[in-house]
């Protein structure tokens, strides 16, 4: 919790800066003083960010930098919330006719929090009081998350070796079909039902299925020890006898294996997303994160990082909504940072 000289440091410049955005110092002051002895009660005002965490970014991004991403999405900044300690921006966005708002908050170690409440306009005391207070859930959150990677993308960010499609060339890689989905995620022109890509009762996977054996964990070390992990310049996913013969893969040519593997016995299925801001694809199975870019089996030290947006095996395609797949293409991607950021969670656990 916040100390004594951290709360005042939050308090006064809390303070200056509504001040000027609400216009009247009175006011300003009245709803502050307020907040800031409701907070601790609520939650919403405690300096514990890890209560509404929903990601952290590879790099901060600045204020102006997450203002000008999110505007495009009907976001504003808010001016009269409490400030934190290492707090870059935060801003929000109004529901329900400006009953509800959801609030997000970036910090300069790259930890994005957000949730969503009543806004005080609609209701001040049912606001302080944490009235319908609770984290965004990941669909919710996922606009933050493309947005503020999106500055990621466009270089503004830490990326040094991106891999994604030159700005201004629009190259779509999803269809969606008579209730199929269809991507492009091969050669150029060349399109596959997403589902086709797990193929259990190939020739290959059976021979490696039944030389490990039904086991979860031995089938994942299998594929961690036997699979050298290998970044595409571009996007290309491998079918799993692809994999096997070369004996390398990205996130999800590996992915896209296991799945196989796993199917032969069980309802494990291949979860693209991201991971930390980057685009990034593992393994699910009865809501355990199996990684298939490490060098063995190992338990995921920060399944938290991990935000799927869309689930497949061979029998169906679950999208968090209505085409995440496309906004998927849209993550930013670099194999390098990604995989340094892993080791940094598999050392600190």
């Amino acid at each position: 919790m916040a100390t004594k000289d951290e709360w005042d440091t939050v308090y006064f410049s809390t303070m200056a800066m509504a001040s000027v955005a609400v216009g009247t110092l009175g006011v300003a002051l009245g709803l502050l003083a307020l907040k800031r002895s409701q907070a601790e009660a609520v939650g919403v005002g405690s300096l514990d960010t890890t209560q509404h965490y929903l990601f952290t970014l590879p790099k901060p991004v600045s204020w102006l930098e997450a203002y000008q991403a999110l505007s495009d999405y009907g976001w504003q900044p808010n001016y009269i919330g409490l400030i934190y300690p290492g707090q870059l921006y935060q801003g929000r966005k109004l529901l329900d006719y400006g009953k509800h708002q959801y609030h997000v908050r970036t910090y300069d170690d790259g930890q994005v929090t957000g949730h969503y409440e009543v806004t005080p306009e609609w209701d001040l005391q049912g606001h302080l009081a944490g009235d319908d207070l609770r984290i965004m859930t990941p669909q919710e959150s996922n606009e933050v998350l493309v947005a503020l990677s999106q500055i990621q993308l466009v270089g503004v960010g830490s990326l040094e070796t991106p891999f994604y499609t030159p700005l201004g060339v629009d190259i779509p890689k999803v269809r969606y079909q008579n209730g199929d989905i269809l991507v492009s995620v091969r050669s150029p022109g060349e399109w596959h039902d997403i589902r086709d890509f797990i193929n259990p009762m190939n020739p290959s996977v059976q021979q490696v299925y039944h030389q490990v054996g039904p086991d979860t964990m031995a089938l994942l070390d299998w594929v961690c020890r036997n699979i050298t992990y290998r970044s595409d310049n571009g996007e290309w996913w491998e079918f799993p006898a692809e994999t096997i013969s070369r004996k390398y893969a990205d996130c999800e040519g590996t992915s896209i294996l296991l799945a196989s593997l796993l199917r032969n016995f069980t309802d494990g299925y291949v979860a693209i997303g991201s991971y930390r801001g980057y685009g990034h694809a593992w393994v699910e199975l009865d809501g355990q994160i199996l990684e298939t870019t490490y060098t063995s089996a190992r338990l995921v030290a920060d399944p938290q990082n991990y935000r799927k947006l869309v689930a497949f095996n061979d029998q169906a395609v679950i999208e968090l909504w209505p085409g995440a797949l496309s906004r998927l293409f849209q993550l930013a991607h670099n194999e390098r940072n990604k995989l340094t950021l892993m080791a940094e969670a598999l050392s600190g656990a």
